[in-house]
């Protein structure tokens, strides 16, 4: 088996590859990443993502970091598979502007949520300004995706990589309100984006790529 993904179990973006991965119909190995032995810090990890970070791709002898590297790569290496960009170039340049706003947009106040209630075990610790903030930006960028939502993709008629790439990010909003019930995220996720993650959840390999810590 050529391709192996490096990942962690709920990680956002090495789930997103692994939906990428399962939606072109590739065969993959999974290696999950031990975090809690240290192997993110490890000289052979350092070695294949010298930031330490997760996802990493193997193909074969080629190894590549950063999850929106990876999609294009799948895209462009594996072109006879399933797509995962419409094929008009205006609607794919539309899912690729979808995808640089979930990173650009999305990424930053989730992150002021996800270093607290994640990597803070002790809630005295949480840097409460950062948690408000956290919230409030997220709060608008659900009602600005919502707005993107034609039926229940991004692109109408169309499902593929912005739809994936989204996905793990709307479902670890729950995962934020079990250790801050206050937070009431999950009630702001807008019809076209429960919808869009009803239709990720329907495919026939999402069952797969579920956390199963979370289960």
């Amino acid at each position: 088996m050529a391709l192996t993904l490096y990942g962690l179990p709920g990680s956002p973006y090495a789930w997103r590859v692994q939906l990428l991965l399962e939606h072109k119909g590739l065969d993959y190995e999974l290696h999950k990443v031990d975090f809690g032995g240290g192997e993110l810090r490890s000289d052979a990890y350092r070695a294949i993502n010298p930031r330490g970070k997760v996802p990493v791709l193997k193909d074969g002898d080629f190894t590549l970091y950063e999850s929106l590297a990876i999609l294009e790569y799948l895209e462009d290496r594996y072109a006879d598979s399933t797509r995962l960009y419409p094929g008009d170039p205006q609607k794919r340049a539309v899912a690729r502007r979808v995808i640089c706003e979930i990173d650009n947009y999305w990424l930053p106040p989730m992150t002021q949520i996800f270093e607290n209630v994640y990597f803070k075990p002790n809630e005295a610790d949480w840097d409460e300004q950062a948690m408000t903030e956290g919230r409030a930006g997220l709060s608008k960028e659900l009602a600005h995706f919502e707005s993107l939502v034609q039926g229940d993709s991004f692109v109408s008629g169309e499902f593929g990589a912005a739809e994936l790439c989204l996905y793990p990010m709307l479902a670890h909003l729950p995962r934020y309100e079990r250790r801050r019930e206050s937070l009431a995220l999950t009630r702001e996720v807008g019809p076209g984006l429960r919808a869009l993650m009803k239709r990720v959840e329907s495919q026939p390999y999402f069952d797969k790529t579920f956390p199963a810590h979370w289960r």
